[in-house]
């Protein structure tokens, strides 16, 4: 004597779609979660730089330049320059190396300007990137 299971998978299925259908979904609440304070925290308002990041872009139709972080005009530029490789010296970096973020639009002579500021200042070392993006 055996007993019949062809229909016994089918059941099962509509036992399994009965509980899924009839059954809801508790939304747990969130608990509220006190974070603890820094007391003795500093807080840097400035990114600290150890190369030159500078960044040539267009601004309306002024051509900006940023170095690390200070962003002026490009006749500023040599000026600027020239400030932040002190900063650098002062606080035990070696400005040595250059980074120069172009965007699309600057001309060459500008790239050049920076270049011959660079070589004034005993800099040799310059990474060009050119990047699509207006980064002013």
């Amino acid at each position: 004597m055996t007993i019949n299971t062809t229909a016994l998978p089918d059941i099962i299925f509509m036992l399994l779609f009965f509980f899924m259908v009839s059954t809801t979904i508790q939304n747990d609440k969130a608990s509220m979660v006190d974070l603890p304070v820094a007391k003795n925290a500093e807080t840097k308002l400035k990114k600290e730089y150890n190369d030159l990041n500078i960044y040539l872009s267009l601004s309306g139709q002024k051509t900006r330049v940023s170095i690390n972080g200070n962003t002026r005009d490009f006749t500023d530029m040599a000026e600027l320059l020239k400030l932040e490789v002190n900063r650098l010296k002062s606080n035990n970096h070696s400005a040595d190396k250059a980074i120069l973020y172009i965007s699309e639009e600057i001309e060459m002579s500008y790239v050049n300007a920076v270049k011959k500021a660079l070589q004034s200042l005993t800099i040799y070392q310059v990474s060009y990137i050119h990047n699509g993006l207006n980064v002013l």
